[in-house]
């Protein structure tokens, strides 16, 4: 089976001093390596492409054979790393915590141990502008899920 540290050490190796990052890689029993990736700004198709022949050209198919598949981490995908926050502040959020609940607002912030949105509040019918929410801090460690809100307004 192929390492999944090796196939890591491949790719921070490939993506240092780019503004593309890991997200998360998965390796099957039957060496099939799924590859997310994300960055600062927009994941092209041909960042993709690089990193796979780049993982490909370092990997020996006549020890392995194995099923390479690499791509952006897509909008419907919770974040998970620090750098995705990050990368999201100003948006509207969509937050699962551990207790089972959910809050909805943008995200404002992130620290080590903490996020904080501007809870959403329900628009008033007759105005046309947006209502602004109290502010909330929301531990990371009490959070289970996070999703950016996609809007098709």
């Amino acid at each position: 089976m192929i390492s999944k540290e090796y196939i890591r050490q491949l790719i921070e190796n490939k993506l240092s001093n780019t503004d593309k990052y890991l997200i998360e890689i998965k390796v099957t029993p039957d060496n099939k390596i799924f590859v997310f990736i994300d960055g600062d700004n927009p994941v092209k198709l041909q960042d993709c492409i690089d990193l796979s022949k780049y993982i490909k050209t370092n990997l020996n198919r006549n020890t392995d054979d194995f099923e390479l598949n690499v791509s952006s981490a897509g909008l419907d995908q919770p974040l998970k790393i620090y750098r995705q926050f990050v990368k999201n502040i100003g948006r509207n959020i969509e937050i699962l915590m551990d207790n089972g609940t959910r809050q909805k607002g943008k995200l404002i912030n992130i620290s080590d141990n903490s996020i904080t949105i501007e809870h959403e509040l329900h628009k008033k019918k007759k105005s046309l502008e947006k209502e602004t929410g109290k502010i909330i801090k929301l531990p990371l460690n009490q959070i289970k899920e996070t999703k950016v809100s996609i809007s098709l307004k």
